[in-house]
């Protein structure tokens, strides 16, 4: 029997450690979201701690409401799963509120991972009202009118992810979980690494949901 070869991938550079050029570079990569020097510090760490290379935008940070948020897309979850004792993604469950099952109203999904004592399960459970995007119009918008499955399917199994792996993901968002008209460009200092990564992983409420009184449009 062959065994698969292991390609090792290349450690994400800390900012530290980055030439005035790699700087640069990164700067142009992220043009647009009007990091300061020390967001653009704690992203490269948070990139050596996942292993999400922010050079190859595996990995970016944004200003939302005023705080400085990590995302990667649903692959960068999972390729740090893989590399960390993944043991299976269970098949999303939906919940419909009509007959025909066009809509979901919710979805759970559940992801496993080898720990000391064996397999552990995280179950995640969304719902489609809190992440959904909608029109002025009140019509479901882009993706989640076409897709609505696959977009809250992807939404849960990031959280799912994040209470399995809180070690590396937790406060990395897939980009799907924010509304982007709410993205705003606005400068905010950042704290630590260790605030950014150690939100707790049986707390739903982590997830900032498109509901939310506090929201504040994009100028």
């Amino acid at each position: 029997m062959t065994e698969a070869l292991a390609i090792p991938t290349p450690a994400p550079l800390a900012y530290s450690e980055m030439s005035d050029e790699q700087r640069l570079m990164l700067k142009q990569v992220c043009a647009g979201t009007n990091l300061n020097d020390q967001q653009f510090a704690l992203l490269c760490e948070v990139g050596k701690r996942t292993g999400l290379d922010p050079l190859r935008r595996q990995i970016y940070g944004l200003i939302f409401q005023g705080r400085f948020i990590v995302m990667t897309g649903i692959d960068g979850f999972r390729a740090v799963a893989r590399r960390n004792g993944l043991a299976g993604i269970d098949a999303p469950r939906f919940d419909y509120v009509d007959e025909q099952k066009r809509i979901p109203s919710a979805c759970e999904i559940t992801v496993h991972r080898w720990g000391r004592g064996g397999k552990e399960s995280y179950t995640a459970r969304c719902l489609f009202r809190e992440f959904a995007r909608f029109g002025r119009d009140g019509k479901l918008m882009g993706p989640w009118q076409t897709s609505p499955h696959h977009m809250l399917a992807k939404c849960t199994e990031a959280l799912a992810h994040r209470m399995a792996f809180t070690e590396w993901m937790g406060g990395v968002y897939e980009r799907d979980e924010f509304p982007r008209e709410h993205v705003v460009r606005q400068q905010q200092p950042a704290t630590t690494v260790d605030e950014l990564i150690s939100e707790p992983a049986d707390e739903p409420a982590e997830v900032i949901y498109d509901d939310d009184p506090t929201a504040k449009d994009a100028p």
